[in-house]
Protein backbone atom coordinates (compact mmCIF):
# COMPACT_ATOMS: atom_id res chain seq x y z
CA UNK A 1 0.00 0.00 0.00
CA UNK A 2 1.08 3.17 -1.05
CA UNK A 3 2.51 5.46 1.87
CA UNK A 4 1.10 9.29 0.84
CA UNK A 5 2.55 11.05 3.59
CA UNK A 6 5.49 10.59 6.91
CA UNK A 7 7.22 13.33 9.03
CA UNK A 8 8.56 12.82 12.24
CA UNK A 9 5.39 11.29 14.11
CA UNK A 10 3.58 9.54 11.57
CA UNK A 11 3.52 7.81 8.35
CA UNK A 12 0.02 7.80 6.48
CA UNK A 13 -1.00 4.86 4.36
CA UNK A 14 -3.65 4.91 1.30
CA UNK A 15 -5.79 1.57 0.83
CA UNK A 16 -7.95 1.71 -2.30
CA UNK A 17 -9.80 1.87 -4.23
CA UNK A 18 -12.00 -0.30 -2.34
CA UNK A 19 -15.29 -1.72 -2.28
CA UNK A 20 -18.12 -1.07 -5.54
CA UNK A 21 -17.65 2.57 -5.29
CA UNK A 22 -13.94 2.56 -5.07
CA UNK A 23 -13.56 4.73 -1.83
CA UNK A 24 -10.24 5.06 -0.26
CA UNK A 25 -8.91 4.48 3.42
CA UNK A 26 -5.86 5.61 5.18
CA UNK A 27 -4.02 4.29 8.53
CA UNK A 28 -2.10 7.15 10.30
CA UNK A 29 0.84 5.19 12.22
CA UNK A 30 2.35 6.83 14.90
CA UNK A 31 6.41 5.80 14.39
CA UNK A 32 6.36 5.43 18.06
CA UNK A 33 4.55 2.26 17.54
CA UNK A 34 1.53 3.03 19.43
CA UNK A 35 -2.04 2.79 18.54
CA UNK A 36 -2.90 3.57 14.87
CA UNK A 37 -6.43 5.66 13.71
CA UNK A 38 -8.23 4.66 11.00
CA UNK A 39 -9.19 7.08 8.37
CA UNK A 40 -12.69 6.29 7.14
CA UNK A 41 -14.05 2.68 6.61
CA UNK A 42 -15.50 1.63 3.35
CA UNK A 43 -17.14 -1.46 1.82
CA UNK A 44 -14.23 -3.31 1.26
CA UNK A 45 -12.92 -3.02 4.76
CA UNK A 46 -11.16 -6.37 4.87
CA UNK A 47 -8.23 -5.02 3.06
CA UNK A 48 -7.64 -2.41 6.07
CA UNK A 49 -7.94 -5.08 8.63
CA UNK A 50 -5.40 -6.99 6.73
CA UNK A 51 -3.37 -4.23 6.64
CA UNK A 52 -3.26 -3.76 9.99
CA UNK A 53 -2.39 -6.84 10.85
CA UNK A 54 -1.99 -7.06 15.09
CA UNK A 55 -1.41 -3.22 15.12
CA UNK A 56 -3.54 -1.79 17.89
CA UNK A 57 -6.22 0.70 16.71
CA UNK A 58 -7.39 3.28 18.32
CA UNK A 59 -9.61 5.32 16.54
CA UNK A 60 -11.26 5.21 13.44
CA UNK A 61 -12.64 8.49 12.05
CA UNK A 62 -15.48 9.03 9.64
CA UNK A 63 -14.66 11.72 7.05
CA UNK A 64 -18.46 12.17 6.76
CA UNK A 65 -21.82 10.11 6.90
CA UNK A 66 -22.03 9.49 3.26
CA UNK A 67 -22.71 5.52 3.24
CA UNK A 68 -19.59 5.29 1.06
CA UNK A 69 -17.39 6.06 3.82
CA UNK A 70 -18.84 3.98 7.01
CA UNK A 71 -20.48 0.81 4.95
CA UNK A 72 -17.61 -1.46 5.79
CA UNK A 73 -17.56 0.39 10.10
CA UNK A 74 -19.16 -2.26 11.74
CA UNK A 75 -16.31 -5.05 9.97
CA UNK A 76 -13.65 -2.68 11.23
CA UNK A 77 -15.48 -2.27 15.00
CA UNK A 78 -15.46 -5.76 15.06
CA UNK A 79 -11.85 -6.87 13.91
CA UNK A 80 -10.65 -3.47 16.25
CA UNK A 81 -12.84 -2.65 19.33
CA UNK A 82 -11.52 1.00 18.46
CA UNK A 83 -13.56 4.57 19.48
CA UNK A 84 -15.41 6.02 16.25
CA UNK A 85 -15.32 9.53 15.67
CA UNK A 86 -17.64 11.34 13.48
CA UNK A 87 -18.36 14.76 12.85
CA UNK A 88 -21.29 16.71 14.07
CA UNK A 89 -23.50 16.40 10.74
CA UNK A 90 -27.51 15.10 11.67
CA UNK A 91 -27.27 11.71 12.62
CA UNK A 92 -28.32 9.64 9.59
CA UNK A 93 -28.49 5.93 11.19
CA UNK A 94 -27.13 3.73 13.20
CA UNK A 95 -23.44 3.79 12.17
CA UNK A 96 -23.08 6.53 14.45
CA UNK A 97 -24.18 4.77 17.46
CA UNK A 98 -21.69 5.27 20.06
CA UNK A 99 -19.52 7.64 18.21
CA UNK A 100 -17.61 10.68 19.65
CA UNK A 101 -18.85 13.85 18.13
CA UNK A 102 -15.29 15.73 16.79
CA UNK A 103 -16.19 19.53 15.48
CA UNK A 104 -13.90 21.23 12.68
CA UNK A 105 -10.72 22.16 14.68
CA UNK A 106 -10.97 19.30 17.07
CA UNK A 107 -8.23 16.59 17.48
CA UNK A 108 -8.01 13.08 17.53
CA UNK A 109 -4.71 11.29 18.85
CA UNK A 110 -2.38 9.14 17.01
CA UNK A 111 0.14 8.31 18.97
CA UNK A 112 2.32 11.38 20.23
CA UNK A 113 1.02 13.29 17.46
CA UNK A 114 -2.66 14.45 17.32
CA UNK A 115 -4.67 14.91 13.20
CA UNK A 116 -6.85 18.11 13.30
CA UNK A 117 -10.37 17.83 11.71
CA UNK A 118 -11.07 20.11 9.27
Amino acid sequence: MPQVYEDALVTVEALGPLGSLGNNAYIVRPRDGGPALVIDAPEGSEAIVAALGDRVVAGILITHQHRDHWAGLDLLREATDADVHVGPEPRRGEFARDAAVVRSGGRVAVGGASVEVI
